[in-house]
């Protein structure tokens, strides 16, 4: 977020309308943040919302070097997660991975059913260095709490498995129970 927020500064006197659109994503993501405090679950459609905005947030720092793609299955819009489930994955997705590759990379998101499961899956195709850079290496924090987080919301219905991706990159795929939002149908 500091570097999102350095990224709004800087754009204020050469862009001003672009900072204002910055401002703007920053603020839906934040109202996000502040609204799943408060709430155990929220429609998938809401978090890819927020995903979407961090991203374009993103793209303001790497440019070109940040590709996303979406492969969302209409149907799971309307399933309930937790929020915040997936903005975490994404961000490590872009530090880790973008951000350590010269020629960026491509953030897939993935939201589909899977043997009566929801399957959330955030995959990159960064080419990281062989030697680790003298940048900050992850500490495995983000995975540690989202995994917790999993196992106090659903024990052994959930389950997140991440790692390194044998032709390049890095995987994190998520499973939840399947939980339509209140007042919808099945899915």
């Amino acid at each position: 977020m500091f570097n999102a927020l350095n990224t709004v500064a800087s754009l204020i006197e050469d862009d001003p309308a672009l900072a204002e659109q910055a401002v703007e994503r920053l603020a839906g993501l934040f109202r996000y943040s502040l609204d799943g405090s408060r709430t155990l679950e929220a429609p998938l459609r809401d978090e890819l919302a927020a995903v979407r905005d961090y991203v374009e947030v993103e793209r303001l720092r790497f440019g070109e070097r940040l590709r996303v793609e979406f492969a969302v299955d209409p149907a799971t819009e309307s399933l309930l997660v937790p929020p915040l489930v997936l903005q975490p994955l994404v961000e490590n997705a872009v530090g880790h991975g973008v951000a350590a590759s010269r020629a960026g990379a491509t953030v897939r998101i993935v939201a589909a059913r899977v043997d009566g499961s929801l399957e959330l899956r955030v995959e990159d195709d960064a080419v990281r260095p062989a030697a680790p850079r003298a940048t900050r290496p992850g500490s495995g924090t983000a995975l540690a709490d989202l995994r917790e987080r999993l196992r106090l919301a659903y024990g052994a219905a959930a389950g997140l498995e991440a790692g390194p991706v044998a032709s390049g990159g890095f995987s994190a795929r998520l499973r939840l129970p399947v939980a339509p939002a209140r007042g919808e149908g099945q899915a």
